[in-house]
């Protein structure tokens, strides 16, 4: 099977939480140090990358982060597929998959991680997306022979991933799970006063 490279998307602006989401507290770690813990816990090798905003290199030099290696974005305002067009750039080999997390969605449960990496054993090439009462979630695995068409997508184009999942929308698996955490984004003081 191939090698899986996690993705944490963390170069957001934040501006409705009027701080930087990934460096935010929950259970005694940041954002990112919790999902990068669920990930390694649920049976991930953590050699990877985070991709994080410019603006925040003096939050994200102090977490823990195991092997993950970090990749600076200064272009937030082109969205998360710049941020995994850097990341694939980075770290991807031609034969591997990623999974690909987002920094604001920490509750994910890491059962809902293991689900997904069985699914992906079980479905090999398949796009992997969880789901909770029939709504597509987070994370999500892409398999490698999608990198090349995410690479070449300009990022100044409107759509992003959603385009490129509708443009292969057969190769889409949909994991259903009963964790809410895989919609859970958290955007506001209010978001997270709700924890």
């Amino acid at each position: 099977m191939k090698f899986l490279v996690p993705i944490i998307l963390a170069a957001g602006e934040s501006r409705r939480m009027k701080k930087p989401k990934p460096y935010l507290p929950i259970g005694g770690a940041t954002f990112l140090e919790k999902i990068a813990n669920d990930l390694r816990e649920a049976g991930v090798n953590l050699w990877g990358g985070v991709v994080y905003n410019t603006s925040h290199e003096d939050l994200i030099k102090n977490l823990r982060l195991s092997r993950l290696q970090l990749i600076p974005n200064s272009r937030q305002e082109l969205g998360q597929i710049y941020s995994l067009q850097l990341a694939l750039n980075q770290i991807a080999e031609k034969n591997c998959d990623a999974i690909v997390c987002l920094a604001d969605h920490p509750l994910v449960d890491r059962e809902t991680y293991r689900i997904l990496l069985k699914a992906r054993a079980e479905s090999p090439g398949k796009i992997i997306i969880p789901t909770y009462k029939k709504k597509r979630g987070h994370p999500i695995i892409i398999p490698g022979g999608l990198f090349s068409e995410i690479l070449s997508f300009p990022p100044e184009k409107a759509g992003g991933m959603r385009e490129i999942l509708r443009g292969h929308a057969y190769l889409i698996r949909e994991v259903p799970t009963e964790d809410e955490g895989v919609l859970a984004d958290l955007d506001t003081p209010e978001d997270l006063a709700r924890l």
